[in-house]
C-alpha cells in the first residue's frame, strides 16, 4: 500500500474494526447503552415507588405508575440500549451499516445536553481516516 494514498477499499473489515477512532467510538458506544440500561432498569422502580412513598395517592394509581414506568423503561430500553448494541455489533465486524448507525445515534445527541458525546461520535465517524475505508467497502 502507498503511504501517501488514502486509504481506500483494500481496507479487510477487520482492519477497519481496528482504526482508533473506531475503537473509541465503540467504548463510548458501550458507555452509553450501560447508562441507558440503568436508566431503563431505574425509571420502573422509580415510578413504582412513588405512589408507596406518598399516602395522598389513591390505590388505584400504583397499578397505572407501575405501568406507566414500564412502558418508559421499555422504551428506553428500546430506543436507547438496541441501537447502540447494534451499533458496536457493526463496528466490531467492520460492516457499513455499524458506521451508519453510528453517524445516526451522534447526530440524534448533538442537538441535546449530550452535545460532547454527539459531537465526538460525529467526528470520529466522518474523520477521513475512519470515513474512507467505511464508504469505500
Amino acid at each position: 500500500m502507498d503511504p501517501y494514498a488514502a486509504p481506500g477499499a483494500d481496507f479487510a473489515a477487520e482492519e477497519r474494526a481496528d482504526l482508533p477512532m473506531v475503537r473509541y467510538a465503540r467504548m463510548v458506544l458501550i458507555g452509553l447503552a450501560a447508562l441507558n440500561g440503568l436508566f431503563a432498569i431505574g425509571v420502573p422502580v422509580l415510578y413504582g415507588l412513588i405512589p408507596m412513598l406518598d399516602p395522598s395517592m389513591d390505590a388505584e394509581a400504583v397499578p397505572v405508575m407501575i405501568g406507566v414506568g414500564l412502558c418508559g423503561g421499555l422504551m428506553v430500553f428500546g430506543m436507547g440500549v438496541v441501537p447502540m448494541v447494534a451499533a458496536v455489533m457493526g463496528l466490531n465486524r467492520g460492516a457499513k451499516w455499524g458506521w451508519i448507525l453510528t453517524v445516526i445515534i451522534g447526530a440524534l445527541y448533538v442537538p441535546s445536553l449530550c452535545l460532547p458525546v454527539g459531537a465526538f461520535l460525529l467526528y470520529a465517524m466522518l474523520n477521513e481516516e475512519v470515513r474512507k475505508p467505511f464508504l469505500d467497502s
